[in-house]
């Protein structure tokens, strides 16, 4: 049984971006283990949103207005909205499945934002691996090594912050109240979809192949911002767990 290239790119995406991006959240959080764990559910949203959900809705859709080929200029405009939209609705929706878990309601009001954070990071490390079976399965593909898969590891890189920042100001506004909810995500949703339209606009041959990642590096720096200004609340409203821990980076005796 041969391994498809894409596999091993995408093995070496998540140790990366576990390692990296979970070793960040985990030096930021105050050196808390217990968030890791929130990996393990949403690791399979991505597989299930996208089966279940996405593809029979955009089918439905389809076929019920006699739509026929890809994102173009041919097309109504309604028709690329709902494109536009129907990933940031519904996989900002299902985000919502694992903070529902019963033990979780007490992390959400203290550190809202790492849960976020983590459960994010969860979701993006089974889309990675969502899409690269798609790849895998796709015979023009084959022919490539898994270092040439380049492209796939830096934007999955990226996406995997993205992911994480967006649920993260979903739960934030969750620990809110019950009357924040559909606002943050009204939020997480309007994002995401700002996130997405790079590529659409790009499909839509409004502009060159630029695009996508120039619009991906913005969003990237915008969603850094957003953590930066999570996290400072988060410290303010928690100073006791850096108060608590006696860490010392540099010492000079004297």
């Amino acid at each position: 049984m041969t391994i498809p290239p894409i596999a091993v790119t995408c093995l070496v995406t998540l140790i990366l971006g576990l390692m990296i991006w979970g070793g960040f959240f985990y030096m930021m959080d105050g050196r808390r283990k217990k968030f890791f764990w929130l990996l393990l559910p949403a690791l399979p949203l991505s597989l299930i949103v996208n089966l279940w959900v996405k593809a029979p809705l955009d089918l439905w859709v389809r076929t019920k207005f006699g739509i026929t080929g890809g994102i173009s200029n041919l097309q109504p405009g309604w028709y690329i909205l709902f494109v536009l939209f129907l990933a940031p609705f519904t996989e900002e929706l299902i985000k919502l499945v694992p903070i529902i878990i019963p033990s979780l309601r007490k992390w959400i009001l203290k550190d809202a934002v790492w849960v976020g954070m983590f459960s994010g990071l969860g979701f993006g490390l089974g889309e990675a691996a969502y899409l690269a079976y798609g790849i895998a399965n796709s015979p023009q593909f084959s022919r490539f090594a898994w270092y040439q898969f380049g492209g796939f590891m830096g934007e999955r890189f990226v996406v995997f912050f993205i992911h994480a920042v967006l649920t993260a100001v979903l739960v934030t506004w969750i620990a809110k109240g019950r009357n924040n909810i559909f606002f943050g995500y009204l939020i997480a949703v309007m994002m995401h979809a700002l996130v997405n339209s790079g590529v659409i606009i790009f499909r839509l041959g409004w502009a060159g192949e630029w695009l996508p990642s120039a619009a991906l590096m913005i969003c990237v720096i915008g969603a850094a911002f957003v953590f930066e200004n999570l996290r400072k609340q988060w410290m303010q409203q928690n100073r006791e767990i850096f108060s608590e821990q006696d860490i010392v980076y540099f010492q000079r005796e004297v």
